[in-house]
Formats: structure tokens, sequence, C-alpha cells
């Protein structure tokens, strides 16, 4: 399947920089990474998430500057890629390429039940983690009255 999904994308992406130019270069680009994330090191989706982010930021920011560089780009994500990469490597979550090497809790992460939760309600539980901590906690304003 991967192979299919990359060849649909290499003519998209030679049928689109005959018609919008530079800016198909994202095509092959992002999907590259969707297969690096995903495929090779599976490094999660907080940190799909924040990649995708910086990449807006770094395409808007070049375009309005009038100065879309690709090698630009390139050397402006390439640290967070690497970043990322290593991050989820070190991480007890981690199970893409050589996990069984890397990470000695794998067992434990592939046995968890909130494994399959899902991004956004991990997201909600992270966000309210606060209030689980501490239930006797209460706000400042029925502190003070």
């Amino acid at each position: 399947m991967d192979l299919c999904v990359t060849v649909v994308v290499a003519v998209l992406s030679y049928v689109a920089i005959q018609t919008i130019g530079p800016f198909a270069i994202l095509l092959p680009f992002v999907f590259g990474h969707f297969l690096l994330f995903c495929n090779v090191f599976r490094i999660g989706t907080d940190f799909e998430v924040l990649w995708a982010c910086w990449l807006i930021v770094i395409v808007t920011v070049t375009s309005f500057l009038d100065c879309l560089d690709w090698w630009l780009i390139l050397a402006l994500q390439t640290p967070l890629t690497v970043l990322l990469v290593i991050l989820a490597m070190r991480s007890p979550r981690y199970h893409g390429i050589g996990c069984r090497k890397i990470n000695p809790d794998l067992n434990a992460y592939l046995n968890d039940p909130k494994r399959n939760e899902g991004f956004v309600l991990r997201t909600v539980r992270r966000l309210f983690r606060f209030r689980e901590a501490d239930p006797t906690a209460t706000r400042r304003e029925e502190k003070h009255p």
C-alpha cells in the first residue's frame, strides 16, 4: 500500500510542480516525513502535530517575506525532525524501528490499556491531570471568601 501511495504522490507532485510551482514540493516533503514518522520511527501524534505546526509557520513566514527557499525550509525543519525522533526514541512509548533494543519498557507500553485511547482523549486527560492530582484542592475564591 505504501508503494502505491508513493507512486500517486510522485505523479501528483510532478503535475503540481508544472502548475503551482515551488509549493508543490510540500507534497513529497510532507509525505516523506509522514512515512518517516508513522512507519519508521512511529513518533506519535503529539510530535507529528508539533512538526506540522512548525512547518506551517516556516512556510508561511518565508512566503510572506518573499524568500520561499526549500533549502532554508529544510535547514529550519531538520533540527526539529531530528529532535523529535530522538525524543521519541527515548520515550517509554517508543515502538518504532529498533524498539526491542532501545526500549526496555516496550512490553509494558504494548500491554497498557490506555495505549489506544487516541490523541484527543490523551490530550484532554493531560490538560486536566492537575485536578486529578489533588482532589482536596479548592479554587482560590473558595479559600478566601
